[in-house]
């Protein structure tokens, strides 16, 4: 019994090598890219409430308990508030049609607008309800305050949409899960 279990975890252990082998040859961002593509994400349960974005061809699927709409709804934008009052959220969108590469440029261009010393604190690719995504996290300065973006990104021929969320850098760890929920809630419809 003794070496049957012996002989079973040194062939459990044979198998692990390669795995991990490659894994260390590759660098972090390859592992976390490939990872997150074999993954799909998805909307919370809780997330009851559509917000459609491009004329109806994409939603957002929010918990209406956790986020508030700040402001009348313009055309091509959207923003929200936590209920806690200290993360918020903007959907914006535009039917041109646009490559995720334009996208992520737009984005960072905007950002440098915003914080001009942004940085790419984490990029990755995602599958999201059927449907590829770029997330980024950013951190940068703003009027003097230390924040921390995480969004998702598309670009197709429906159009472009930016969903993304901020708050202050020592609060994000606190909203991260909330926001991530916020983020996983995007969809293109049928």
């Amino acid at each position: 019994m003794k070496n049957r279990a012996m002989v079973e975890a040194n062939g459990l252990l044979k198998a692990t090598i390669p795995l991990l082998a490659g894994m260390l040859l590759c660098d972090a961002g390859q592992a976390q890219d490939k990872v997150s593509i074999d993954r799909t994400f998805t909307a919370p349960r809780t997330a009851t409430q559509d917000v459609d974005l491009l004329n109806g061809k994409a939603a957002v699927s929010i918990d209406p308990n956790l986020w508030k709409e700040m402001r009348p709804p313009e055309i091509d934008r959207r923003t929200f508030r936590h209920v806690s009052g200290h993360g918020y959220a903007v959907f914006i969108s535009e039917q041109i049609e646009l490559s995720l590469d334009q996208v992520r440029q737009i984005a960072l261009d905007n950002a440098h607008e915003a914080a001009p010393d942004i940085r790419i604190i984490e990029e990755q690719r995602r599958r999201v309800n059927g449907t590829d995504v770029l997330l980024l996290r950013l951190e940068g300065n703003t009027s003097g305050a230390a924040v921390t973006y995480l969004g998702y990104y598309y670009g197709g021929p429906e159009g472009m949409v930016r969903v993304f969320t901020y708050t202050g850098q020592n609060l994000f760890q606190k909203y991260r899960r909330d926001f991530e929920d916020l983020l996983n809630g995007f969809r293109l419809k049928e």
